[in-house]
């Protein structure tokens, strides 16, 4: 069963609070993928973040 997560609200201030809360949302993301898959998510997210 996949269970839905909501993304973090970040502050303004993006602090370590932010971090941690980015942190948790990731390992929950990835805890039932494999070390490929994981890569694989990255370089994605990446992507699409460079084109804007």
């Amino acid at each position: 069963m996949a269970v839905m997560i909501k993304e973090p609200e970040i502050s303004e201030q993006f602090d370590l609070d932010d971090i941690r809360k980015i942190r948790t949302y990731n390992a929950a993301r990835y805890e039932h993928m494999t070390s490929a898959e994981i890569v694989a998510d990255t370089k994605e997210i990446s992507f699409y973040r460079d084109k804007g």
